[in-house]
């Protein structure tokens, strides 16, 4: 393949595909294989600390979960709590309620007996005044 310029680009000739495998020279094969137990190596070294760290996070993670644990489990019982003080006003609300219920009975008795109050009175005025109409007949 040929570059800007006109020049060809280094490691491909313009007749082969730019995914053709290309062979490493011995110098980059014994490199490789010089560094690659290193790598290996400073890989292994290094894992303590890696695991070292992941141990800590994994601490940190489990401390954060205990305190929001705790947490939930604080605003689970105040929740609890307030409920609990919701079913008692309830109760007091139905007691309450029934209370008003049986002084409204109460009212509505003595509402008809304030209505039927008039009626007697008229009926024992009627007796009254028919009873003395009678005892001024016989005198």
């Amino acid at each position: 393949m040929v570059a800007e310029g006109g020049r060809a680009k280094a490691g491909h000739s313009p007749g082969h595909s730019r995914y053709s495998a290309r062979i490493p020279s011995l110098t980059e094969t014994v490199a490789a294989a010089v560094t690659a137990p290193l790598t290996i190596l400073r890989a292994l070294v290094e894992l303590p600390g890696l695991l070292e760290r992941q141990i800590q996070r994994t601490d940190e993670l489990l401390r954060t979960s205990q305190e929001q644990l705790a947490l939930m489990r604080e605003q689970a019982e105040a929740l609890l709590a307030q409920m609990r003080e919701v079913g008692e006003v309830a109760a007091a609300l139905r007691s309450a309620l029934a209370e008003l219920e049986r002084l409204s009975d109460q009212l509505a008795r003595i509402a008809a007996e304030t209505e039927r109050a008039p009626r007697r009175g008229e009926r024992f005025g009627a007796f009254f005044r028919r009873g003395q109409r009678e005892a001024g007949d016989t005198a």
